[in-house]
């Protein structure tokens, strides 16, 4: 799986097999979704574009942590403190939210005015390292499904039904800084589709 979409943003036959050793056939998904799944740039900007409409970064939930387990791909260990942060992707004149995100970051490992927007929460991310200017990589690791039944922690918003989930590692001078698990409400690909 991690080198599936390294250099390319095809794979013949179009079944991909995830870290869970589950199928996914990657062909029979709406293109957007399969854009937003391989993609190396910012969700935010390329939803923006797809659904034409102005986007907000909500912020869910924001808090250092000691890691509960290691984080292999980062070098982190169980015990070490990253902050964890939680948003969600929201159209500003629908209503929508097009993305779930989860990050653990470490913030000692970047810059140290980008660790202090991060800390603020304001944007996203991926805004963010454009807007500052940070040469960085994204891996993608991981492509998933989920089912889920849940009411949107910090929000009044309720989401029943499929997830399709990608997690990837933000790469800033070849080390693995941030790794984001983005989950995108099915239902929202293909109405538009």
């Amino acid at each position: 799986m991690l080198d599936c979409f390294k250099a390319k943003g095809y794979i013949a036959g179009g079944i991909i097999t995830n870290k869970r050793d589950e199928s996914l056939d990657i062909a029979a998904m709406p293109p957007i979704l399969r854009t937003l799944l391989v993609t190396d740039g910012t969700v935010t900007k390329t939803l923006e574009a797809y659904y034409w409409e102005p986007l907000m970064v909500e912020q869910l939930g924001q808090h250092e942590q000691a890691l509960e387990e290691d984080v292999e791909e980062m070098s982190c260990h169980k015990g070490d403190t990253v902050l964890r942060r939680n948003v969600c992707i929201r159209g500003v004149e629908s209503g929508d939210i097009y993305a779930y995100a989860t990050s653990i970051i470490k913030t000692q490992d970047l810059p140290e005015q980008i660790s202090e927007q991060l800390l603020q929460g304001k944007i996203g991310i991926g805004e963010l390292l454009r807007e500052m200017g940070l040469e960085t990589y994204r891996q993608v690791a991981d492509i998933y499904r989920e089912i889920k039944q849940e009411v949107v922690p910090g929000s009044s918003s309720y989401y029943c039904g499929e997830l399709i989930c990608r997690t990837y590692y933000i790469y800033v001078g070849h080390n693995p800084v941030i790794q984001v698990t983005e989950k995108f409400p099915y239902r929202l690909y293909i109405k538009k589709g």
